[in-house]
């Protein structure tokens, strides 16, 4: 696993998304304005379908997905992220649940997709 810290105060450019398995796992990249690339992408330590394993030191290994969201907009920035790479980890995240989604409004609802939450 790895450390980034973040720079939120305009947000991160980052998409994330909840796999039928129960990991939170980044699905994209945001810019933050037209050609203006989000720190999570600027870092360049990202990459699509890393999995999100604990905000500023606090594992999210077992809270659902409207929570890691919440946890995340409500960080003072910086943030601090931790992930790891999705080939190295268990198949299933312990304690996991049916995937859920949370939108950009904050809605909530069970989708058998996943789930996806752009924080731009």
């Amino acid at each position: 696993s790895f450390s980034v810290d973040l720079d939120s105060s305009e947000g991160l450019g980052l998409k994330l998304g909840m796999t039928r398995s129960g990991f939170v796992i980044v699905t994209g990249f945001k810019d933050l304005s037209p050609g203006r690339r989000g720190p999570a992408e600027a870092c360049g330590q990202l990459e699509v379908q890393d999995v999100l394993l604990a905000i500023n030191g606090e594992s999210v290994s077992e809270i659902a997905f409207e929570d890691v969201a919440a946890r995340i907009k409500s960080s003072p920035s910086p943030i601090q992220m931790e992930f790891g790479r999705l080939s190295a980890l268990p198949t299933r995240r312990p304690g996991s649940v049916a995937p859920s989604r949370c939108d950009a409004d904050g809605r909530s609802g069970q989708s058998a997709d996943g789930a996806e939450l752009a924080l731009s």
